[in-house]
C-alpha cells in the first residue's frame, strides 16, 4: 500500500515560502518516515515592493530545505522567480505535482503533521483510489474531541487543506475560474448536503461569490466549490493529525493567534479501523461549520461585532496572547 517501516513511497508536495522554523519541523518528520519522493515548491519575491528582510527569509528557507533533505531520496524543486501570490502559486505547484504523479500528499509549510498522518493518507489513498465519490483525505479534525463513529474516520463535505491527500483524477475536477458557479448558485439545493441550513448556504454563497469575482486570494475556496459541484466527499480522521502553527503576522489568511483552530494538538493513530458507511456525517459538519468556519450560526446578527466582543473577552482572560495579537495586527 505504499508504506512500510523502511521507506515512505507516496509522493509528498511541500508548499513553502519563508518559514524556516516550521519547514525544519516538517523535514524532520519526513526524515523519520524516510520519505523518498519529495516535491518542493517555493513562491518568489515581491518585485514591485522588495523587502530585504522578506527576501533573506525566502533565501534562507530554500537553502535550509536543500541542505536538510540529506537522506537518500528523490527531490524535485520548483522555485518561483517572482511572487505569484497564494492562489496562483499553489495552483501552479499542484498542477506541476500531478503532471508527474497519480496521487500524493500536500503540506503547506506551517502545517505540522503527526507521523500517523502519513500512514493514514497512504492507507486510504490505496483503499479508495477507485471510489467514485471520495475525492480527498484530510488530516485535520475540528470536532474538539467528539467522536462521531466507531472507526478511525468519518466522511465530510469539507476538504480541510491543512495537510491533505488526493488523486490526480480529483484535481482534474478543479476549475480555478469557477465557471460552474452561476449554475450552482441558482440550484435550490446543493446535492453535496441536502441538510445544509440556510445559514450555512448563505455563508458559503458569499464566500464562493467573492471567489468567483476574484475578490479573495484563495485557491482553497474554488477547490472546495469544485468538489461540491461534482458531489465529492472527503475522508476525515476521528482525531486531529495535523496542527496549523501559522497563525501569526507571516500568514496570508490565518493571522489571529487567538483562533480556536490554531496550534491544535495532534494524536497518534496506531491502527486504522475502516468505516463502511460512506455517507456525509451532517452532524459533524454542522459542528465544524459553527465552531471553525462561522463562530455564530445566527446570520441575522452582525458576526463581526460578536467576534470583536469575543476577542475582548479573550484578551481580558489572557493578556499575554492579547498583546501578541494586537502587535501582529499593528505591525
Amino acid at each position: 500500500m505504499g508504506y512500510n517501516r523502511n521507506q515512505f513511497e507516496i509522493p509528498i508536495l511541500l508548499l513553502t515560502w519563508k518559514r524556516e522554523k516550521e519547514i525544519q519541523l516538517i523535514i524532520n518528520k519526513l526524515r523519520k518516515i524516510n520519505a523518498i519522493n519529495i516535491y518542493v515548491n517555493s513562491d518568489g519575491f515581491k518585485l514591485n515592493s522588495p523587502d530585504r528582510y522578506e527576501i533573506e527569509k525566502i533565501i534562507r528557507t530554500r537553502n535550509l530545505i536543500i541542505k536538510n533533505i540529506d537522506w537518500e531520496c528523490k527531490v524535485k524543486f520548483k522555485f518561483n522567480n517572482e511572487n505569484l501570490g497564494c492562489k496562483k502559486s499553489v495552483i501552479n505547484a499542484i498542477n506541476w505535482f500531478f503532471e508527474n504523479e497519480e496521487s500524493g500528499i500536500i503540506l503547506e509549510e506551517d502545517c505540522i503533521p503527526n507521523e500517523s498522518f502519513f500512514n493514514f493518507c497512504s492507507y486510504l489513498l490505496y483503499k479508495y483510489k477507485n471510489h467514485q465519490q471520495i475525492s480527498c483525505i484530510t488530516g485535520v479534525n475540528f470536532q474538539d474531541g467528539q467522536i462521531t463513529s466507531n472507526s478511525s474516520y468519518y466522511f465530510s463535505k469539507y476538504n480541510h487543506c491543512w495537510g491533505w491527500a488526493t488523486w490526480k483524477k480529483s484535481w482534474d475536477l478543479f476549475d480555478k475560474e469557477m465557471t460552474f458557479w452561476p449554475t450552482m448558485k441558482s440550484q435550490k439545493n446543493w446535492d453535496i448536503d441536502p441538510t445544509m441550513t440556510r445559514e450555512e448556504r448563505a455563508y458559503w454563497e458569499n464566500i464562493f461569490e467573492r471567489s468567483y469575482k476574484n475578490l479573495t486570494d484563495s485557491w482553497a475556496y474554488p477547490w472546495l466549490a469544485s468538489l461540491w459541484y461534482n458531489n465529492k466527499i472527503t475522508v476525515t480522521p476521528e482525531q486531529n493529525l495535523v496542527s496549523n502553527v501559522g497563525f501569526d503576522r507571516l500568514a496570508t489568511h490565518t493571522k489571529n493567534r487567538l483562533s480556536n483552530s490554531a496550534n491544535k494538538k495532534t494524536f497518534d493513530l496506531e491502527n486504522i479501523i475502516e468505516n463502511s458507511l460512506i455517507k456525509i456525517d451532517s452532524k459533524a459538519d454542522k459542528y465544524t461549520f459553527g465552531n471553525h468556519f462561522y463562530e455564530t450560526v445566527d446570520i441575522n446578527i452582525n458576526h463581526k461585532i460578536i467576534k470583536k466582543i469575543k476577542l475582548i473577552i479573550k484578551i481580558f482572560l489572557n493578556p499575554k496572547k492579547g498583546i501578541l495579537y494586537i502587535r501582529d495586527k499593528i505591525f
